[in-house]
């Protein structure tokens, strides 16, 4: 949708991860919803949840709020950095995941969008 207040865009999506600390699916409802103001300052907003089994070999849940924005500048290629947030209900991940110590990368390669997630304060964990 486009209007002279801005524009909304949502794009339903699938993907998966396979991680030391996870490895899933995404479920049905997967969404990105970009939100454009008349400056042409996009706000991207990502929610989506895994199915999967954590670092443990358990079956659980992982839910991902990624929140990024674009200036409209970026060059080709550029790396996007965006800030998740996690909750889990997997006993072994919950504690870790639910701090605020991310951050994401987006990558447009080959087609397909890659996001690499970072603990900016233990490099050793980060995954794609």
């Amino acid at each position: 949708m486009r209007c002279p207040y801005g524009a909304i865009s949502i794009f339903p999506f699938t993907g998966r991860v396979c991680s030391p600390l996870f490895s899933g699916e995404t479920r049905p409802g997967a969404v990105d919803v970009q939100e454009e103001n008349p400056a042409g300052l996009r706000r991207l907003d990502a929610r989506y949840i895994f199915e999967g089994t954590d670092s443990a070999g358990l079956p659980c849940l992982l839910y991902v709020e990624n929140d990024g924005v674009l200036t409209g500048y970026e060059k080709p290629g550029e790396v996007l950095c965006a800030y998740p947030r996690f909750m889990t209900d997997s006993a072994t991940l919950g504690p870790y995941l639910s701090q605020a110590r991310f951050r994401s990368e987006l990558h447009l390669g080959s087609g397909e969008l890659e996001i690499w997630v970072y603990d900016v304060i233990d490099e050793h964990h980060s995954a794609q």
